[in-house]
This record gives C-alpha cells, sequence and structure tokens, in this order.
C-alpha cells in the first residue's frame, strides 16, 4: 500500500513541483492520515518535495504570466505556503513589479489609453484582478 502511494507521489511530482499541502489534498483520500504524513515527511527529508523550491518556481511562472504580488501571496496561502518564504520569494518593491504591471496592462489593451471614466474603471478592475494593488495601478493609469 505505501509503495502505490509512493509511486503516486513520485508520479504527480515528475509532472511538476507541488507544495505539501497540494500532495496531501491529492492523495489523501482512502488512506491513513498517518502514512500519508510519513509518506510527505519521507518526500520532504529525500528532497522530493519542498515546499521552498515550488514557492519559487510558483512565483516565477505567476509572474511570466502577467500576475501581481496580491493575487500571488493568496494563491501560495492557499497552497500552505507559509509567510517566511512567501516574503523570500515576493517581494512588494514596487520598482520590481511595475514593468509587469505595464506589460499585463500593455497585453490586454494593446496601450489603449482609457477614453472615458467607464473605460478607466474596466482597465483598474483588470489591473486589481490581476493582484496589483491599488495605489500601483492608479498611479500607473494617471501617469498615462
Amino acid at each position: 500500500m505505501m509503495d502505490k502511494l509512493r509511486d503516486n507521489a513520485l508520479s504527480l511530482l515528475a509532472r511538476r513541483e507541488h507544495s505539501r499541502l497540494e500532495l496531501k489534498r491529492k492523495l489523501q483520500s482512502g488512506i491513513d492520515a498517518h502514512d500519508l504524513a510519513q509518506l510527505l515527511h519521507a518526500l520532504a527529508t529525500e528532497g522530493l518535495q519542498s515546499d521552498d523550491r515550488f514557492a519559487e518556481n510558483f512565483v516565477r511562472s505567476r509572474r511570466e504570466n502577467g500576475y501581481g504580488p496580491l493575487r500571488i501571496d493568496q494563491e501560495l496561502k492557499e497552497r500552505g505556503i507559509n509567510n517566511a518564504l512567501i516574503q523570500k520569494y515576493l517581494s512588494l518593491d514596487v520598482e520590481d513589479w511595475q514593468p509587469l504591471l505595464q506589460q499585463a496592462w500593455q497585453k490586454k489593451y494593446h496601450s489603449s489609453v482609457p477614453k472615458n471614466q467607464k473605460e478607466r474603471a474596466r482597465q483598474v478592475r483588470f489591473l486589481l484582478s490581476r493582484g496589483f494593488p491599488q495605489q500601483w495601478v492608479m498611479k500607473f493609469l494617471s501617469a498615462l
């Protein structure tokens, strides 16, 4: 039973990095909680599963896809990543994120400056939904 559970875990980890919580959720059905905890501990000890590595890859991937720090922070928390790891990989320095905010806006709106309040509100909502702080969004759109 433990061999099959381990094989399932390794199969998941071979596809992509998983946080410990994600693995637990995917493997827990019909499994003894103690056995699952032992397996997760063994995988982490062997370096096969790492929340640190997961957080680093997740932040890089989400940044490349145009997501802001607030959304990435929330998604990491949902996956069981602790605040220390989140802070390690997720800078909240506006200079780090300004080019990404601009890229996300350009990709969606093709550098089309909002012509009226309704259009501006739509652009604000889009950037906020991507996870950029409101003050950054307002400052960016005001500078257009």
